[in-house]
C-alpha cells in the first residue's frame, strides 16, 4: 500500500489561498520579507512590482512593472530570516554560474545575469518568465493524463542528460523546481547546482545538498535521476508519503520497500511502462561513472546506499544542507 502524506491537504489549501491573494497583499508580503535588508528595501522603493507570482517566508518571485517577460527571485536565509550570509551567497552565485553554463539547452530556464541583480545579495535574475505552473502546484486533471505526464518526464530526462553532458548536476530536482510551460517541463532554481569538480569538493569537505524525500544518500546511483523518479511518482500520486526516503530519520528509511511498493502501485494504476520507467530512473548510474571519473569518491557515503553519519545544519529554501562533522573544520560555521 502506498503511504499517504498527512500534510498533503494542508499544503494544497495553503497554495490555493496564496494564489487567491490580491496583488497588494502579495506585494506587502515581499516588503515584509525584506524588512531586515536595507538594500532590498531601497530596491523596492525604487521599483514598482507588476506582479508577485509567488511569495512565502523564504523567497519571492517578482515581475517588475513594464517588464512582463522577465522575473526576479529574492531569497533570504530560511532559518534566521535575515539576508544571506557570505557562505550562502557564494553557494547561490556558484549555482547561477552553472545555470549560465547551461544556457542554450532547451527547457533550462533562461538566466541573463550570473551575479546578484542591482548588487542586492539574494536578488537573482533577470530570468525569462515561464508562463505556467510548477509541478508542485498541479493537481487533479494533469495526473489523470498519465501519457502526457510520461512524455513530459521523458523530456525532463533528456534535458538532464544534456546538463550532465556539460558536467553539471542540478542537485535539487523535484516537482517544485520544474515548470510546465509551452508543452514541456523546464528546470528552474539552480541555486545549489554544481559541476562535477565542485560536487566532488563539496563531498570531501562534508557538504551535501538535497531535499528530504528526493535525495539519494548513496554513491551508486545518479542523484538527479533518483529525484526525477521520485518526482514522477509524486506527480501521479500527489498524496504519496516520502517519509521512507527522508535521510533525517534513518530508522524509518526503507528505500527498497518504497521502490517496490511504488513501482507496483504505478504499474497497477497507470500501466507497466510507467512502473518500469520509474524503476529505471531510480537506478541510473552516477554521473561521474558516465563521464569515466571512477576515481571520484564521495567520503561519507557507502556503496550500499546506507546513510553516512551526518548532522543537519540548516536549510537553503526547501533544500537541506548537511555537514559531516568529522570532515568540516572546527569553527567553519
Amino acid at each position: 500500500m502506498v503511504l499517504i502524506e498527512e500534510s498533503f491537504m494542508y499544503d494544497l489549501l495553503e497554495k490555493i489561498m496564496q494564489q487567491n491573494l490580491p496583488l497588494e497583499e502579495r506585494v506587502r508580503k515581499v516588503h515584509t520579507l525584506a524588512e531586515g535588508d536595507p538594500m532590498m528595501q531601497d530596491f523596492l522603493a525604487r521599483h514598482t512590482l507588476g506582479d508577485v507570482p509567488h511569495v512565502d517566508e523564504k523567497c519571492a518571485i517578482m515581475v517588475l512593472e513594464g517588464d512582463p517577460i522577465h522575473s526576479l527571485k529574492y531569497v533570504i536565509h530560511p532559518v534566521t530570516h535575515k539576508p544571506l550570509d557570505p557562505y550562502l551567497q557564494s553557494v547561490v552565485l556558484r549555482g547561477m554560474k552553472n545555470q549560465i553554463a547551461l544556457q542554450g539547452i532547451p527547457h533550462v530556464q533562461v538566466l541573463n545575469f550570473p551575479f546578484f541583480y542591482d548588487g542586492v545579495p539574494g536578488l537573482l535574475g533577470p530570468f525569462e518568465f515561464l508562463y505556467g505552473p510548477n509541478l508542485a502546484h498541479i493537481y487533479g486533471g494533469y495526473r489523470k493524463n498519465p501519457e502526457a505526464v510520461l512524455e513530459h518526464i521523458r523530456g525532463a530526462d533528456r534535458t538532464l542528460d544534456q546538463m550532465h553532458q556539460r558536467g553539471i548536476l542540478h542537485r535539487d530536482v523535484k516537482p517544485g523546481n520544474m515548470v510546465l510551460a509551452d508543452g514541456a517541463l523546464h528546470f528552474i532554481d539552480f541555486s545549489t547546482s554544481a559541476n562535477l569538480t565542485e560536487d566532488y569538493y563539496d563531498s570531501v569537505s562534508g557538504r551535501i545538498f538535497g531535499t528530504p524525500g528526493f535525495f539519494f544518500p548513496g554513491a551508486d546511483r545518479s542523484r538527479d535521476y533518483f529525484a526525477l523518479g521520485v518526482s514522477l511518482a509524486k506527480i501521479l500520486f500527489p498524496q504519496l508519503s516520502l517519509k521512507r526516503l527522508d535521510f533525517r530519520c534513518p530508522p524509518a528509511m526503507d528505500i527498497f520497500e518504497f521502490e517496490n511498493e511504488t513501482a507496483f502501485a504505478l504499474q497497477q494504476k497507470f500501466g507497466t511502462e510507467i512502473g518500469m520507467y520509474f524503476s529505471t530512473l531510480m537506478h541510473r548510474e552516477p554521473e561521474h561513472k558516465q563521464r569515466d571519473l571512477r576515481e571520484v569518491v564521495r567520503p561519507g557515503f557507502v556503496e550500499s546506499g546506507a546513510l553516512s553519519p551526518s548532522g543537519l545544519t540548516y536549510q537553503v529554501g526547501n533544500t537541506v544542507h548537511l555537514s559531516v562533522p568529522s570532515l568540516v573544520p572546527s569553527g567553519e560555521f
